[in-house]
């Protein structure tokens, strides 16, 4: 039996072809399905981690300014809850806008399943919000849905000294 001996190149092909990641097309390498789907949840990943590290931030940045006092409402009252939303609607502050200025490109559904996933890990709250008054989930359609984070007492003395978060 005679030993033969092989390029470098097709060495690493063959390793390539192995190793299920890509497979052979003709005289072509093309990427298997397999390998396809890990780069992209491999980059959904790194997406989803820049998505929440803004959200965080933003949801930080409105505790502060709860704490202090400084969170108001259209009206120019000072608000008791914070509510969240993906884009910006009434009542609610929306994380597209942040995550825009941040210079991320996600789009509404990457936001969404970010959301859903702390909602999942008991991060934010999820909670239906009509005409301004809270209701129940289950009864709130897909555009009265909003996120709860925050959420300070007032006492009687009119000073905000009590403040937690919701869990």
């Amino acid at each position: 039996m005679e030993t033969k001996s092989i390029s470098k190149r097709t060495a690493s092909y063959i390793t390539l072809v192995l190793s299920g990641d890509y497979k052979l097309d003709g005289l072509e390498l093309k990427p298997t399905r397999k390998l396809i789907r890990r780069q992209k949840k491999e980059q959904r990943a790194i997406l989803d981690k820049a998505v929440k590290a803004v959200i965080l931030s933003t949801i930080e940045s409105v505790n502060q300014a709860a704490k202090d006092g400084n969170l108001l409402d259209q009206k120019n009252q000072v608000v008791k809850t914070a509510y969240f939303s993906v884009k910006p609607a009434y009542g609610s502050i929306g994380f597209l806008t942040y995550i825009q200025k941040a210079e991320i490109k996600a789009t509404r559904d990457d936001v969404l399943r970010v959301l859903s996933q702390m909602v999942m890990n008991d991060e934010l709250e999820k909670v239906g919000l009509k005409g301004g008054q809270e209701i129940p989930v289950e009864e709130a359609n897909n555009f009265q849905i909003r996120y709860r984070s925050i959420r300070y007492a007032k006492p009687s003395s009119g000073e905000m000294v009590a403040f937690e978060e919701n869990k």
